[in-house]
């Protein structure tokens, strides 16, 4: 805990260097545990369990932001678009899944991973890769939350069908309800049929 007490402290950036200034352990304490991995997503599910009630609803949510970066050598480098700028742009894109509070309006941060370069994965989309977190921090979600609110940018056919097979239904733009629209066709079942009018 020592940890986050002293981010919310620290003057100026949070580094090793600025972190042993403003409390008892060394910068090489601080190098050595985050070595180490910290299950980040139960610690944030604990804090939402903390701050929501039982009966109050939830919205699933999803998206990704953009972060400037330069450089040649940074990992994951490469051209992302830039929602502030409504531009693609060079740097670095992180994805991160949380939960919305919808009658307090406050919002929970569960997941987050930071995208890979098309380069290094050129079999993977980055709608596979978004798909691929959703799968594995699928189990530790509530089971009571199922609808997912995205972005238009992932009201694509391939990411809406992949949702549904984790038993979720999809919240986004019109793409989204012209998707389902052709996945209900090609199923001729009732699930899809009713998964596209909750969309609608």
């Amino acid at each position: 805990m020592t940890l986050f007490t002293t981010i919310w402290i620290v003057c100026g950036k949070v580094n090793f260097s600025n972190l042993s200034r403003y409390s008892n352990l060394s910068e090489k304490t601080y190098r050595r545990q985050f070595e180490k991995d910290f299950d980040f997503l139960n610690l944030n599910l604990s804090v939402m369990d903390a701050a929501t009630e039982p009966e109050q609803a939830l919205l699933r949510v999803m998206d990704s932001s953009f972060i400037h970066k330069s450089g040649k050598k940074t990992f994951g480098l490469d051209w992302y678009y830039n929602g502030s700028a409504s531009r693609v742009e060079k740097g670095l894109e992180v994805s991160l899944i949380g939960v919305v509070n919808v009658e307090t309006e406050q919002s929970y941060a569960l997941s987050v991973e930071q995208t890979c370069a098309q380069a290094d994965f050129p079999e993977l989309t980055r709608l596979d890769q978004a798909l691929d977190q959703l799968r594995r921090v699928q189990p530790h979600l509530p089971a009571s939350v199922r609808y997912l609110a995205v972005d238009g940018a992932y009201a694509k056919e391939k990411f809406v069908t992949g949702v549904q097979q984790l038993k979720l239904h999809v919240l986004s733009k019109s793409d989204a309800m012209r998707t389902c629209a052709i996945a209900s066709r090609r199923s001729r079942s009732r699930e899809a049929d009713r998964a596209c009018m909750r969309v609608k």
